[in-house]
């Protein structure tokens, strides 16, 4: 059963598509196409609105559970504990040895300390968090930005591990300017705004419709779905999961946990792809370049042990496992690159909770900081990014949103 079913109208939304094996408005792709029923625009409208409705209940009662007399913290004050440092060092670790890091930071000879991964004391303190977003000409982005972006990276990894207290905590100061860095770029030319905040809530949205979506669909995924018919091979799968995985320069730790998921390593979709839904998904994955094996965190464990079993020295053990570069990279499904197979359902349905959680604590965030996320311009764009084909009449404006009379606005038309 698709993720809260009882809540959003998988049924309708997933009435408005049919699956083809061929079509031609894709470059011959396979793919799920729009069934263009003469109700289309109320249906999609009425996912929408019931979508918008679920995540603001539910952010209402995660903001609840915040805390309201939490006081600002002076600005020379810590908001980043030890403890705290300690849950989101694995992430932090695995960007700031990431090749595709878009940015060389002021203090990076501050993070390496003897030999261990360490985020800076004077990155902690919540001044550190109040630096402003200042304008920047043309590739200059990283140079005039780069102290304040170093820690709107580290917003990100405290949405991704859920550290809400601490997000609260910031979020009262009242000279925080996170509302400017929910969308951002590196300047007015670019084609993609990919380095805000937006991009945590926005790629688990993609994630979160692709998979409910296909759940509604399980003539693509049952046994005897094989070769065409399998939803893996469909343009939608294929592209969604380049898209969430990829994790080329700016979104890299926004894409980390669908990395995770779906069992890419990082830096794997290095070129362009024309030919998602036109080849089987085990050989998409292999254009992409060589996948090789992505271990379970518990298989690491063995391996770990084994050596251990051995009576090989403890740091020679580490020397071992970092040299092999084992665990540097992990997988979530037992059975890799197939979520709907019965051995991995308990995972997808944790993935799909994983997401909507993200979803709904950016809506809290946003609340608390007087920011509209505009939930249905977004679900909209994502619905039209994710199917939008030829034969569309209007191509990528498929849709209208009336901010006039936004109660009764018709988004698909």
């Amino acid at each position: 059963m698709a993720h809260q079913a009882h809540n959003i109208p998988w049924n309708v939304l997933a009435s408005n598509f049919k699956w083809r094996a061929v079509n031609h408005c894709k470059d011959g792709a396979t793919d799920f196409h729009w069934r263009r029923k003469p109700r289309q625009s109320r249906e999609i409208t009425y996912f929408i609105k019931a979508f918008k409705k679920t995540i603001l209940e539910h952010a209402e009662t995660q903001r609840a559970r915040c805390i309201d007399t939490i006081h600002a913290p002076e600005q020379d004050g810590v908001v980043l504990s030890d403890e705290v440092c300690q849950r989101i060092m694995f992430i932090f670790q695995h960007w700031h040895e990431s090749k595709t890091k878009p940015h060389h930071h002021a203090n990076a000879d501050q993070i390496q300390q003897g030999g261990k991964c360490v985020l800076p004391q004077q990155q902690r303190h919540m001044q550190a968090f109040l630096q402003p977003r200042r304008p920047n000409d043309c590739y200059e982005f990283f140079r005039v930005n780069s102290e304040a972006y170093f820690n709107l990276e580290i917003i990100k990894m405290l949405l991704l591990y859920r550290e809400m207290d601490v997000l609260w905590k910031i979020c009262s100061h009242p000279d925080q300017d996170l509302a400017s860095w929910w969308q951002a770029e590196p300047c007015c030319c670019a084609t993609e705004k990919d380095l805000g905040w937006d991009m945590i809530c926005k790629m688990a949205l993609r994630a979160y419709l692709l998979l409910n979506l296909i759940d509604c669909f399980p003539e693509t995924w049952q046994n005897d779905a094989v070769g065409e018919k399998n939803y893996r091979n469909t343009k939608l799968y294929q592209s969604t999961v380049r898209y969430l995985t990829k994790g080329r320069g700016n979104p890299i730790i926004a894409a980390y946990p669908h990395r995770e998921f779906f069992g890419i390593p990082d830096n794997h979709f290095k070129k362009p792809c024309h030919l998602c839904g036109c080849l089987p998904y085990d050989t998409f994955i292999w254009v992409g370049g060589e996948a090789g094996y992505i271990p379970l965190p518990t298989e690491i464990d063995q391996v770990r042990q084994t050596l251990h079993d051995k009576r090989l020295p403890g740091e020679l053990v580490d020397q071992i496992m970092s040299l092999a570069q084992y665990g540097k990279f992990t997988r979530r499904l037992p059975t890799p690159h197939d979520p709907f197979k019965p051995e991995n359902r308990a995972e997808l349905q944790k993935y799909l909770k994983y997401c909507w959680l993200l979803m709904v604590q950016s809506q809290v965030l946003g609340q608390r900081i007087g920011l509209d996320l505009k939930w249905e311009e977004m679900i909209s764009e994502a619905l039209v990014d994710m199917f939008t084909c030829a034969c569309d009449q209007s191509g990528k404006r498929s849709y209208r949103w009336d901010w006039d009379n936004h109660e009764n606005c018709v988004v698909f038309v």
